[in-house]
């Protein structure tokens, strides 16, 4: 997948339509180009469904961050499986 943009909801249900566009082979990466909203508004839907982000090394430190901050005021699909 290229760019996870769109809201949690969004972004699972492309990822769940990938799934049998070619039969035995799932989908298990998202490249993505940058940090920016329209770019990666759904990078954490997309790493609650197991994608592995794929990307320039110097957006290694802000998608690390963004992935692993842990959600206070409502969880998220990455925050409720941390959160179990």
């Amino acid at each position: 997948m290229y760019e996870v943009n769109g809201s949690e909801a969004a972004v699972l249900a492309r990822i769940k339509q990938a799934g049998p566009l070619v039969p035995g082979k799932p989908l298990t990466h998202a490249i993505m180009s940058h940090h920016h909203d329209d770019h990666a508004s759904g990078l954490r839907a997309a790493v609650s469904a197991g994608l592995t982000l794929i990307s320039h090394y110097t957006n290694e430190e802000t998608f690390r961050e963004l992935t692993e901050r842990k959600t206070t005021k409502y969880h998220d699909a990455l925050g409720r499986n941390y959160h179990r």
